[in-house]
């Protein structure tokens, strides 16, 4: 008595043995009861690399690199006779879908871009790649980065079954050297 005051966590257990309630609300049995829904969309087509948030009443602008890194290698896919396009998915028990960035349907290619050369940029990458692959049938997996990166960043992804992609004069290098020619 008479200390300092002191913060307190309560964590609100539940057994792990008991049966989970079912859904009070409408939008939870829809999503209870949805199957798992995967479908092809044209690809995201912003010709600008930034956009306008507001975020609790404050309005700030958003950068998205990727998009134009995208964009490109779409075009460069398209340019080579190959088509492209992007899933969205949604999960069984989720209530937002999840959107792929790129899919080219001939080479059978699942590809994430990422705006920077990073390792969370890369790491990232390989989580949301290892996502979508569950629900997407795909011969290879890809990230798309805007350069080369370092060799242990080419290692780590080589390591999780991911190929690398980026942008190189008016063609693309990659890991995996024939995947896009």
């Amino acid at each position: 008595m008479g200390g300092p005051l002191r913060r307190v966590i309560i964590f609100r257990l539940k057994p792990v043995d008991a049966d989970p309630k079912n859904p009070s609300t409408k939008l939870g049995r829809l999503l209870r009861d949805s199957p798992n829904i995967v479908d092809a969309l044209p690809l995201e087509r912003n010709e600008t690399e930034k956009s306008f948030v507001n975020l609790n009443g404050e309005s700030y602008e958003a950068e998205r690199p990727e998009a134009g890194l995208v964009k490109g290698f779409a075009d460069y896919l398209t340019g080579k006779g190959h088509e492209s396009c992007r899933h969205r998915m949604l999960p069984p028990g989720e209530s937002r879908p999840l959107f792929t960035d790129l899919y080219s349907t001939q080479l059978g290619l699942l590809v994430e871009a990422k705006g920077s050369v990073t390792r969370e940029s890369v790491r990232m990458a390989i989580g949301q790649l290892a996502d979508y692959g569950r629900f997407v049938d795909h011969a290879a997996r890809a990230i798309l980065l805007p350069s080369k990166p370092r060799k242990d960043l080419l290692d780590l992804a080589q390591s999780q079954g991911c190929v690398v992609i980026w942008p190189g004069g008016k063609a693309y290098g990659s890991t995996e050297a024939n995947l896009i020619t």
